[in-house]
C-alpha cells in the first residue's frame, strides 16, 4: 500500500513513517524543504517535494492532487494544521482519487475554534474556565465589571498555543485585545487558572464514530514555559478525563484522530478542559513506545479493519530531546527543578523520540536541518514566540 504523510520536517511524522514503515507499508513523505529528519528515514520509501501549505494552500492542493495521482496514492495523511485545512476543506475532491480519513468539514470547524469547543465541552458537563464570548470591542466594554483578573486573552482559531495573552488590569486587557485581534477575530476571555499539570487524552475513531484506540498522557515539562509544546511525557491513566473526552466527542460525528488537552488547577485538583487538536500530535511516539501504535491502527481503521487497543504500558517517558529540552535547559537552566533531571536516557527510563540507533539516517536528516533552519528568524519566531 502507498500511504503518503504530510509535513516531515515534523517528529510526529517521523514517528508515523517508522510505525508504517515497519509494517510493510511504502511510506511517501512530503516537505516544502527536503533538509528533515524523515526524509533520511530508512523507513521512508521515497521524499517528495511540497509547497508550504502555510503559504499558499491552492498550490499546496493542486499538488496534493497531481502528487496521488502519479504515485498512485491508496491513503492520504494530513499530519499538521495548515495541511489538514486544506485536505478537510477539500475532501469530497481527493475522495475521488485516494482514501483520506478524516472528519467532516463541519465538525472540524467546531473542534478547532476554540469557543465552539469550549461550547461543546459545556453541554457535555466537562469542567472549563469561566469563559466570556465577545464579538466586538464594544462587547468587551460592556462586561468590564463581570470579569476577574488575571484574564486570558485566546483566539478562537490558533495553533501550538500562539496568540494566547494573559492580562492583570483592565487597561493592559483593552490594548491587547485590540492588538490580538488586528490577527485574530472575536477572541474569547478566560478566567485564568493558575499552571498545573497537563493531561492530553489521545483518540481514534472509526467510520461509525466508535472510539478504537485511547492513550493518555501526563505532560511533565514544555517549552516554553509554560504554553509551549511539551518536551517530555509519561504514559498515565485518567479515566475521569478519558470519560469527559467521549462525551464531549459524541456530540459530532468524528472520524479519524483527535487530541483533548486538560489541565490540573493545583489550588483545587479540579481538572479543566484546554482545547481540541484535530490531527496527530507532537510527542505522537510516547503512545507507540507505550503500545498504543495509532499510526498503524489509523491505517486499519481507515479501511475498516477494526481493530480496538486501549490497554497499554504506564510510565512510559517520551522525550524530544533536541531541540526542545536542551533550548529549555539552556533558556532555564538551573532555575527551575528538573523531574526528571537533564541527564538521564534509555538507562534511567526516558527514550527519545527522533534518534534511533536502527534508524542512523535520521541524525544526519536533523543535522541538516538545523543547519538549514539556524539563522532563519521566521523559524526561531515560530518556536520562542507564541
Amino acid at each position: 500500500m502507498n500511504i503518503l504523510l504530510t509535513d516531515s520536517l515534523q517528529r510526529k511524522t517521523l514517528a508515523a513513517t517508522r510505525s508504517l514503515g515497519k509494517s510493510g507499508e511504502n511510506v511517501f513523505v512530503a516537505e516544502s524543504t527536503r533538509f528533515n529528519a524523515t526524509a533520511f528515514s530508512k523507513y521512508a520509501s521515497k521524499f517528495l517535494l511540497s509547497p508550504n501549505p502555510n503559504e499558499d494552500a491552492e498550490s499546496y492542493f493542486n499538488w496534493l492532487i497531481e502528487a496521488v495521482i502519479k504515485y498512485e496514492i491508496d491513503l492520504l495523511i494530513p499530519m499538521d494544521n495548515a495541511s489538514m485545512e486544506i485536505v478537510v476543506s477539500r475532501q469530497e475532491a481527493l475522495k475521488k482519487i485516494t482514501k483520506v480519513f478524516i472528519p467532516a468539514y463541519e465538525d472540524y470547524l467546531v473542534a478547532t475554534d476554540k469557543g465552539n469547543a469550549v461550547k461543546c465541552a459545556m453541554n457535555a458537563g466537562v469542567q472549563t474556565p469561566k469563559s466570556h464570548f465577545v464579538n466586538s470591542f464594544d462587547e468587551l466594554l460592556s462586561i468590564e465589571k463581570k470579569l476577574k483578573f488575571p484574564i486570558v486573552i485566546k483566539p478562537r482559531r490558533s495553533w501550538g498555543s500562539r496568540g494566547i495573552r494573559i492580562v492583570n488590569d483592565w487597561q493592559t486587557l483593552l490594548s491587547t485585545y485590540q492588538e490580538i485581534t488586528k490577527d485574530y477575530e472575536n477572541p474569547i476571555l478566560q478566567e485564568y487558572i493558575p499552571q498545573g499539570t497537563r493531561y492530553d487524552v489521545c483518540l481514534l475513531f472509526d467510520d461509525r464514530h466508535h472510539v478504537t484506540a485511547s492513550f493518555v498522557q501526563k505532560e511533565l515539562r514544555q517549552f516554553p514555559e509554560p504554553l509551549g509544546p511539551s518536551t517530555i511525557q509519561e504514559s498515565t491513566k485518567q479515566d475521569q478525563l478519558l470519560a469527559a473526552s467521549i462525551k464531549m466527542m459524541s456530540q459530532l460525528s468524528w472520524v479519524g484522530i483527535a487530541e483533548l488537552e486538560f489541565m490540573e488547577n493545583p489550588e483545587n485538583q479540579q481538572f479543566y478542559f484546554m482545547e481540541i487538536n484535530t490531527r496527530f500530535w507532537a510527542s505522537l511516539q510516547c503512545a507507540i513506545f507505550s503500545g498504543v501504535d495509532f499510526p498503524l491502527l489509523y491505517k486499519k481503521a481507515a479501511f475498516n479493519e477494526h481493530e480496538e487497543c486501549h490497554d497499554y504500558q504506564l510510565g512510559i517517558k517520551c522525550r524530544w530531546l533536541f531541540p526542545g529540552d536542551l533550548l529549555r535547559l539552556l533558556t532555564e537552566g538551573r532555575r527551575v527543578k528538573w523531574i526528571p533531571p537533564f541527564w538521564v536516557g534509555k538507562r534511567q527510563g526516558v527514550l527519545d523520540d527522533t534518534f534511533d540507533l536502527h534508524d542512523p539516517m535520521v541524525m544526519l536528516g536533523f543535522t541538516l536541518s538545523v543547519l538549514r533552519y539556524i539563522f532563519d528568524i521566521k523559524m526561531w519566531k515560530a518556536i520562542f514566540w507564541r
